[in-house]
């Protein structure tokens, strides 16, 4: 994650302000963190029914801008997309949970495979669309909405609720590093 921008500003100021293990990765030494997770993640499983001793959240911010993790054309995933994918359909039950920043739902297939990424896509019970196609918007909330939203405005989906139920707000910009912090010594 390159520091100068906004979102590794802010894992910066947590990593100095937060009592948990933070770790950023460039995108050449992601793919070996992502294999470490991975072998975490198989660890926990052949453990069941035992409890995971404490929670990962693998957060991947730009998964466009990480082309290592696309595989050679749009239907076939790379080593890595496959075990991105199974860590958004196995980790939860096993307490890895993603978090994912997208451009575009076709960006989420080349990573996934084609063939699989609805069923990645399902794993996602919380969504947040910006402005897409119509086409992308029925893929993603089920309904053509995020196509006719303004260019400050986003909705927010949740899998729980019925389908045609959206909550729409306006996103804000990246907080500032001293707003992190100022957040991270209220939360101490």
């Amino acid at each position: 994650m390159d520091p100068r921008q906004p979102a590794g500003q802010i894992l910066s100021a947590l990593q100095a302000g937060i009592p948990h293990s933070i770790q950023a990765h460039a995108r050449q030494a992601a793919v070996d963190a992502l294999n470490t997770l991975a072998a975490e993640m198989d660890d926990r499983l052949a453990r069941l029914p035992a409890r995971p001793p404490d929670r990962v959240f693998l957060l991947v911010a730009g998964l466009h801008r990480w082309p290592e993790a696309r595989g050679p054309n749009p239907y076939t995933p790379s080593p890595a997309g496959e075990q991105w994918a199974r860590l958004v359909q196995q980790g939860p039950q096993v307490g890895i949970h993603t978090l994912v920043w997208c451009d575009r739902l076709s960006t989420l297939g080349a990573v996934a495979g084609g063939g699989a990424m609805h069923d990645t896509l399902a794993q996602f019970g919380h969504r947040v669309a910006l402005q897409m196609t119509a086409d992308e918007s029925v893929n993603y909330l089920g309904g053509p909405y995020a196509a006719r939203l303004g260019s400050e405005r986003a909705y927010y989906r949740n899998e729980q609720w019925p389908a045609d139920v959206l909550d729409k707000f306006k996103p804000y910009a990246w907080l500032s590093p001293a707003e992190v912090n100022s957040l991270v010594a209220v939360l101490r």
